[in-house]
């Protein structure tokens, strides 16, 4: 099960800024979110299936970033166990992706409750 997730916003000014974060341990190294949005621009990087995913290691940290599209400019980046395979997660991403943008009100406070729908199942 991956380490936790943060959830990333681009801003014009800043970069990459935490939106949301749930970490069942570990920390997010202040690079990260600018650091993973500049790799999903301005390629996109599309897989077979027509979905933007960033798979990569940034120091020790391996990552799993799923861009949630151009409206919202958000990525969810999944926080992963050296032994954890990314491919494995793709499906799952793309569901916690659906549940945020399905969400009215605030997500934030729900995103551990929909990290462990979706994770701990």
């Amino acid at each position: 099960m991956p380490l936790g997730l943060i959830v990333i916003k681009w801003d014009n000014k800043l970069g990459g800024v935490v939106e949301a974060r749930y970490l069942r341990r570990g920390w997010i190294p202040p690079s990260l979110p600018t650091t993973l949005l500049s790799m999903h621009f301005p390629s996109m990087k599309i897989d077979q299936s027509g979905v933007d995913f960033v798979k990569t290691k940034i120091g020790n940290i391996r990552v799993l970033s799923y861009f949630m599209g151009e409206k919202t400019k958000k990525s969810i980046a999944l926080i992963l166990e050296d032994a954890e395979n990314p491919e494995s997660f793709k499906d799952k991403i793309v569901k916690l992706s659906e549940k945020i943008s399905a969400e009215t009100g605030d997500y934030i406070c729900k995103l551990s409750k929909y990290y462990s729908e979706v994770f701990e199942k």
